[in-house]
């Protein structure tokens, strides 16, 4: 076990862990980071990452309400703007208060094989506001219970990769090739009274929302729990394939202010989860499917939809757009089941 602060500054070094080395922080010092990654062509893989924070860690079955705490604490895995080409394997990260990784304008990094379990805030969060990114790829990582000690306004989730929110009307395009594949995302954190309330946001299992991205894969991911399974916009030419969500609350799988992205072959299922994965009765608007304002030339083919837990407004497959929008929207050869009281596919 190393306690304290390591890092990784020197171009090309390779840091490989026995599977039982434990990084973990010292207990005196103030809220940062355990492992820290500054510069280019570094490869870690294996060995333990611990935040050293149980405040991180849920009752056990359904997810706490924690209300009021706001988040403030260690990070357990920093990979800074000035590294790239950085590849982070075969390793667990657990028990830290804030994110559990955290990309800071960080190019063609590689996320694969993690364990990632008790966040506070989110497990893997990816932003990129300053500098042209390309290539950083999640890959067959398992994150468990994310989200538990964030504020009441908004909850860590799974997987978010952000761009610059404020760099919308760019011409070119700052971020390509993102990917988000093969991972599974379990339990982010579900409070059924603020869900009741409508203020349950930000606990989603998969974010993918890069301003002037191109090319971004979210596929064959399992995401289970959580408000929303699969957010996906502002990209041009995503594909969003192959992914299995249910037990959601609200949303599975949504695409927004995108342009010729393809939906195609995923599950979408509402239905409860199993043991500790449940999450309670759904709220109204429970939509398998949704294609929100903003999106245009896109195509929803060859999807499943079923067990919508509806009380009102909820919809298999839902297309809601712009009037006067220029785009084309298909849905073809899709399979939607819903309960009588919900509707299979509504298009506005």
């Amino acid at each position: 076990t190393l306690t304290g602060a390591l890092n990784l500054n020197v171009p090309g070094q390779t840091w490989v862990l026995h599977p039982q080395a434990v990084l973990t922080r010292n207990a005196s010092t103030s809220p940062g980071t355990v492992l820290t990654i500054t510069s280019t062509d570094i490869g870690v893989s294996g060995g333990i990452v611990d935040g050293g924070d149980t405040r991180a860690l849920p009752r056990s079955g359904r997810s706490p309400d924690i209300n009021g705490v706001t988040v403030s604490g260690v990070t357990a895995v920093t990979v800074t703007s000035s590294a790239e080409r950085v590849t982070i394997e075969k390793m667990t990260i657990r028990n830290a208060f804030n994110n559990a990784v955290a990309l800071t304008s960080a190019g063609s990094v590689r996320l694969r094989n993690l364990y990632v379990l008790n966040s506070g805030s989110t497990a893997i969060a990816g932003n990129s506001n300053d500098k042209n990114v390309e290539g950083t790829v999640v890959e067959g990582c398992l994150v468990d219970r994310t989200g538990y000690t964030a504020n009441t306004s908004y909850h860590g989730g799974g997987i978010k990769l952000q761009g610059d929110q404020n760099n919308e009307t760019s011409t070119g395009f700052r971020h390509r090739g993102m990917r988000i594949i093969g991972n599974d995302i379990r339990q982010p954190y579900f409070n059924f009274a603020e869900a009741e309330g409508a203020n349950n946001t930000g606990n989603e299992c998969i974010v993918f929302q890069e301003p002037n991205s191109k090319n971004g894969v979210v596929g064959h991911n399992v995401c289970v729990g959580g408000s929303i399974g699969i957010s996906f916009s502002k990209n041009f030419g995503g594909l969003i394939v192959g992914n299995t969500v249910y037990a959601f609350s609200k949303l599975g799988l949504e695409v927004s202010n995108g342009d010729f992205c393809t939906v195609t072959g995923n599950i979408v299922d509402g239905g409860m989860g199993a043991g500790e994965n449940r999450v309670p009765a759904v709220v109204d608007n429970h939509n398998g499917i949704a294609i929100w304002t903003g999106a245009a030339d896109i195509t929803v083919v060859g999807n499943t939809v079923r067990n919508l837990r509806a009380r009102s407004d909820s919809y298999g497959i839902r297309v809601q757009l712009n009037t006067g929008n220029d785009g084309h929207v298909t849905v073809a050869d899709n399979v939607v089941s819903v309960r009588q009281d919900a509707t299979g596919i509504y298009v506005n």
